[in-house]
């Protein structure tokens, strides 16, 4: 849908720059916003993957560190969840489906 968007705002920008007469300073500013809606719709998604990415990666290293290293050989430590354990659950348990 965003690529749609994009789209037809190139096809207005166009028509913008063809008939309009504003002055130069208007046409930059046109130009710069257009430039970083671009830069949003291309890269947004990716950057929002890219942290989901890191802090499920964060969480898991914290659980398997506190589990196997840091209470290797201490059985007992299984009777207690580690706080990162059911914060990630609830946020990554969705994208397995």
């Amino acid at each position: 849908m965003s690529s749609l968007v994009l789209h037809l705002q190139v096809i207005q920008i166009y028509l913008y720059f063809m008939h309009y007469e504003d002055g130069f300073n208007m046409k930059i500013l046109v130009s710069v916003i257009w430039i970083l809606d671009t830069l949003h719709i291309s890269f947004g998604e990716c950057l929002v993957y890219i942290t989901e990415c890191m802090i499920n990666r964060g969480l898991v290293c914290h659980i398997l560190y506190y589990y196997l290293i840091t209470n290797y050989g201490v059985p007992t430590s299984l009777d207690y969840i580690i706080w990162s354990l059911p914060v990630r659950v609830p946020i990554f348990l969705p994208d397995t489906f």
